[in-house]
């Protein structure tokens, strides 16, 4: 399923989420993602340890990969995209969502 209605060099532009569930149309807003081997580095966040661990083991899994998924932009809009965009891929991929401390917006069903 396509997600981007417009591509640049390394980013792309979300314009319309109601395909997978969504509720944004509107101007193309811009993001940045990757699929990466999912690694925790105790030395960045150091406190996360023990949540990482406890999450792995209510999951009763190990996770191998991430997909990373980042909003250039810091707009409301932008915070709702992202929401959607992660809820859609979660679900469709059995994740867990990992918002980094990003507060997600009212309405966004996850709060």
């Amino acid at each position: 399923m396509p997600y981007a209605s417009h591509w640049y060099d390394n980013s792309c532009g979300i314009s319309d989420t109601l395909a997978f569930g969504g509720d944004y149309q509107g101007q193309p807003r811009p993001f940045v993602g990757s699929v990466d081997t999912f690694v925790f580095d105790a030395n960045e966040y150091p406190d996360d340890a023990a949540y990482a661990n406890s999450v792995c083991r209510h999951a009763d899994r190990r996770f191998t990969h991430a997909i990373v998924v980042a909003a250039m932009c810091n707009q409301a809009a932008d915070h709702q995209v992202l929401c959607e965009i992660l809820i859609h891929l979660a679900t469709r991929v059995h994740g867990i969502i990992d918002f980094d401390r990003l507060d997600a917006p009212t309405g966004s069903g996850l709060v």
